[in-house]
């Protein structure tokens, strides 16, 4: 019970305070309205959604990584204990710059509650040595909440890659001088660099296309500027994600299961040939029914269709994509080599002088035609 000026307080009007100053500063500020009116809420989502219209033909992954955002509070909140054996680690990709990556992670944290931009949810990655964050106070933030922790624009390095694995497993990590953790939170990174090859299944990326077709900016940039002057609002759309994620949560818990077991067995019959990791499967599972239920909560179509086929096509793209043309040419060789069938020198020549592109000469290697045309896979891409 809480008792205020001798009257017992209703639950709903409880307080509670955080003797921990560390955590105080990941405490997260929703606007209340948005937790006690439901139209408002849904009429809240549904700006939300117009207004990240302005991404173009980026809204879809902008869509994604929202549904994303949704669906690792809810998850890290409902089932703690397994959401390891899902993915946890999101990343909004593109090589090219100004396409709104940073934008993004920023309007995403500002859903959660974040009540600035300088938070410990959102950090600047960089190459966690002479810039940006380090990997230990990384650590520090997703072992310190069950939200999302957002990180902009980290250098994708070896040792990123482990502390996204470690994000992943939520297993203990630390040392005998520093004591032991384990990581709460999920992530979602942007960055200019696709993931490495030990995190690929682990990673749902949301790729950003860097211009339309006719070279046009891809942006609304008013409309998305009317998107950040909304979510920065204390009175407006800040919290956003994070009140639907509470308000939403008993409805999630009685539909989940039954949807869940629906959209991974659409996906496995879309990509049962590309053998991925059934922690991807789970995770972009958890993301569609998210967006589904944002969708329909704010009285728009779900779309699932359209965004199933999106994620199939984007996210997977460097699972589709396989190995290069060069790559193949080069495991060729080796296996050539290595059969002996032939004299090596008979069909390769290690050192000859071509011309590239540009006229100029260069070294390089020859391969007989014939050769290289009993390699299929090469030969036919």
């Amino acid at each position: 019970l809480q008792v205020e000026n001798g009257k017992i307080l209703d639950p709903i009007d409880h307080k509670y305070m955080v003797l921990n100053d560390h955590l105080k500063e990941f405490s997260l500020e929703p606007n209340r309205a948005l937790l006690e009116d439901f139209a408002y809420l849904n009429n809240s989502i549904k700006r939300f959604f117009v207004l990240s219209g302005g991404y173009g033909q980026n809204a879809a992954a902008f869509h994604l990584a929202t549904a994303f955002t949704v669906s690792r509070i809810i998850r890290n909140a409902h089932n703690p204990k397994d959401v390891w054996k899902e993915s946890s680690v999101g990343m909004i990709f593109s090589q090219a710059k100004c396409v709104g990556k940073s934008l993004s992670l920023y309007l995403l944290a500002l859903g959660q509650g974040v009540p600035e931009r300088v938070n410990l949810m959102f950090l600047s990655g960089g190459n966690q040595q002479l810039c940006g964050t380090s990997i230990k106070k990384m650590q520090e933030s997703l072992a310190s909440t069950t939200g999302v922790v957002m990180i902009d624009d980290p250098e994708i390095s070896k040792s990123f890659s482990e502390f996204l694995l470690q994000v992943q497993g939520r297993l203990m990590f630390g040392s005998k001088t520093e004591g032991m953790s384990h990581p709460k939170a999920a992530t979602l990174v942007s960055s200019n660099s696709p993931e490495m090859a030990r995190t690929i299944g682990r990673v749902l990326r949301f790729n950003y296309l860097p211009a339309n077709p006719d070279g046009s900016n891809p942006h609304d940039e008013k409309q998305l500027k009317d998107l950040e002057l909304f979510m920065e609002d204390k009175k407006g759309g800040n919290g956003l994600l994070l009140a639907w994620a509470i308000v939403y949560f008993d409805l999630w818990e009685q539909v989940f299961e039954d949807a869940n077991e629906v959209v991974e067995k659409v996906l496995k019959g879309l990509l049962q040939n590309l053998k991925l990791q059934p922690r991807w499967m789970k995770g972009v599972s958890s993301m569609i029914i998210a967006l589904t239920m944002l969708r329909l909560s704010c009285g728009k179509t779900p779309g699932i269709c359209d965004y199933v086929l999106f994620t199939c096509q984007e996210i997977t793209e460097s699972e589709i994509a396989g190995p290069s043309a060069m790559q193949k040419l080069e495991k060729n060789i080796v296996k050539k080599i290595r059969k002996q069938s032939d004299p090596i020198l008979t069909w390769l020549h290690p050192s000859v002088t071509v011309h590239d592109v540009a006229g100029n000469k260069v070294p390089g290697i020859a391969i007989i035609t014939s050769v290289v045309d009993a390699f299929p896979d090469v030969s036919n891409s």
